[in-house]
């Protein structure tokens, strides 16, 4: 049995087609059956799946054959960070995916925000971004809207009596004290005045003290974000070369 196959385009799609060009010994004309109930040489509209079809000749003989028609993985995209706005801090949206080099990138958002890079930052509006992940070499796309808020100054409680960042300013390093703030665990990160996020560490119940080199920083004022379960602890730090 001769026939022509086209699988699924993309993920999801239904657009795959099997058309029989012929069937060797058979005496004309043909009678189709297909698992589809159609009743042609050809079916088209496919989903992935297997397919057979029953083929009858005017003798009343008759052959059988499946087709599996495929389709290609879906394009896998997987949310790595959101950094909600926390005034000073702008908020950032950071993904990965499975293939990044064949792919372009079309973020849109709230204040008619745009990019075209893979994470974006400096976020100042809260919303949803809508994100379209085009692979240039099957031409597939997924889309997946990630949405940010902004964190109320009454949800951050600031702790200068208890978490100590010194020296302050600084050149070379600079260490936050958790020693007599009694804190177990902790996310830290750290921002520049653009809202980008330039460190980040996570303290454990061994850690008391956390040194930090500045040897990648560049000269101006830093924002320390201390994350705990349910607080968020704010810090200064200026940096002098």
């Amino acid at each position: 049995m001769n026939h022509n196959q086209k699988d699924v385009s993309c993920y999801g799609n239904c657009d795959g087609s099997i058309e029989i060009t012929g069937v060797e010994n058979a005496k004309l004309p043909l009678k189709y059956q297909w698992s589809t109930g159609d009743s042609s040489n050809s079916i088209d509209n496919l989903c992935k799946g297997q397919y057979f079809v029953a083929i009858i000749d005017s003798n009343n003989c008759q052959v059988v054959d499946t087709f599996q028609i495929s389709e290609p993985d879906e394009i896998s995209i997987v949310i790595d960070t959101i950094n909600d706005i926390n005034q000073p801090f702008s908020g950032s949206i950071s993904i990965s995916t499975d293939t990044p080099n064949n792919y372009l990138y079309t973020w849109v958002g709230p204040c008619d925000f745009s990019s075209n890079k893979q994470d974006i930052d400096s976020l100042n509006c809260k919303g949803c971004y809508n994100l379209s992940v085009l692979d240039t070499i099957t031409n597939c796309k997924k889309d997946t809207s990630i949405c940010i808020k902004t964190i109320s100054t009454n949800n951050v409680a600031r702790a200068k009596k208890y978490i100590r960042v010194y020296p302050n300013p600084t050149r070379e390093s600079f260490t936050i004290d958790f020693s007599i703030a009694e804190i177990e665990q902790a996310n830290i990160n750290i921002y520049d005045l653009a809202g980008k996020k330039i460190f980040e560490s996570i303290k454990n119940s061994s850690v008391q003290l956390l040194k930090v080199k500045t040897e990648n920083f560049k000269s101006g004022l830093y924002f320390i974000e201390i994350r705990l379960k349910n607080k968020i602890y704010n810090k200064k730090i200026v940096v002098i070369k």
